[in-house]
């Protein structure tokens, strides 16, 4: 696993005070927290969208390396940090986070790249908060080594992948009837936006609480008889979690995890649950409420999950033991009833950093 600073980052100050809007483009309202912003044609919110937790998969141009783009927009309420779930576990000083205005808001960007198993992540996050409300876009491009492939495609231009994301973030625009916005940044703090209750410095503290999905299906070590059958594919086969050690360096902070089901024109959805065995004396944590799985097409699902996704991680992590990851997919139909569930897989460590 090999990681990789954030690229160098500009100070941008715009004098537009008011969001830019794109005729065409699809608009995603959060009610519930009092934003919206805008997307390019032929994106698509993914299934298992909750009020604080939306992927968007955004369109690619075909042919390259690229497997996939994407935007998560998570939002915190009340935090005492805001970031992108993406920015912790590195070291310190690995991200560089640089303090910007856009369309009259302030931003911190941050932005890395990480690499394993013939996978590559690019990301880039905007975080911004008003009130106690925190909001963080964090665009991704995952590619694969074009060596993986038995005729290798071209590689991907990064730049023009990447400039759709600026032109999402110029579209987003708090909404009348939210939180007081924040005092202006301190003199003495910087990059960083002090609120009320939420402050953009980058820490090591966990988000991303896990989706639960209407009506939820349930894990069980009994796979349920049914015609569908489950390949699953996984890289990394191990991953590491935060551990107090002052040198601690998280080398591979996700896994990602993908299944082909059978008879695809039945499964609308696939739900991942997971839970930690310990490896030292097989004791086992509660299942994860369950996380819904990206579609990929052609009954292809996939989900990358990171150790501050684990819900139940301070039972292995405060004695610092290694885990057995163990996962199970359940398929839904189009009216949520389960249709199917796998075996319980065994085939991922969680390993604390060294």
């Amino acid at each position: 696993m090999k990681r990789i600073a954030g690229r160098f980052t500009v100070l941008i100050a715009l004098s537009v005070l008011t969001a830019c809007t794109f005729p065409g483009w699809p608009t995603y309202t959060s009610t519930a927290y009092s934003f919206q912003l805008q997307y390019p044609p032929g994106g698509s919110i993914a299934p298992g969208a909750t009020d604080t937790s939306i992927r968007i998969q955004l369109p690619i141009s075909a042919g390259t390396n690229l497997a996939e783009k994407y935007l998560d927009i998570d939002v915190h309420d009340g935090a005492a940090t805001c970031e992108s779930p993406l920015a912790s576990g590195y070291a310190p000083g690995v991200i560089t986070p640089v303090s910007m205005t856009i369309n009259g808001l302030t931003w911190v960007k941050e932005n890395a790249s990480e690499g394993a198993a013939g996978s590559h992540i690019d990301w880039t996050a905007y975080s911004t908060v008003r009130g106690s409300v925190c909001v963080a876009l964090t665009f991704v491009l995952h590619s694969h080594n074009p060596g993986m492939y038995a005729t290798p495609p071209p590689t991907f231009n990064r730049d023009a992948e990447s400039a759709v994301f600026v032109e999402i973030v110029n579209t987003f625009q708090w909404l009348s009837g939210g939180p007081t916005p924040p005092p202006p940044p301190h003199p003495d703090v910087a990059p960083a936006l002090i609120a009320s209750t939420a402050t953009l410095v980058p820490t090591l503290s966990p988000s991303d609480t896990p989706t639960s999905l209407p009506p939820t299906p349930t894990p069980t070590n009994t796979p349920t008889s049914s015609p569908l059958t489950f390949t699953p594919r996984v890289s990394p086969s191990e991953f590491n979690y935060k551990t107090n050690l002052e040198a601690c360096r998280i080398n591979i902070p996700q896994v990602d995890i993908s299944v082909a089901v059978s008879s695809p024109s039945l499964v609308h959805s696939v739900v991942l649950f997971f839970l930690l065995k310990n490896k030292a004396n097989g004791a086992e944590t509660p299942w994860n409420e369950g996380l819904a799985m990206n579609p990929k097409g052609n009954g292809v699902f996939d989900r990358t999950v990171s150790a501050n996704q684990v819900p139940h991680l301070p039972v292995i992590s405060t004695g610092g033991a290694s885990a057995w990851f163990e996962y199970q997919f359940v398929a839904t139909n189009l009216h949520g009833s389960t249709i199917g569930r796998s075996q319980v897989y065994s085939d991922v460590s969680l390993t604390p950093c060294k």
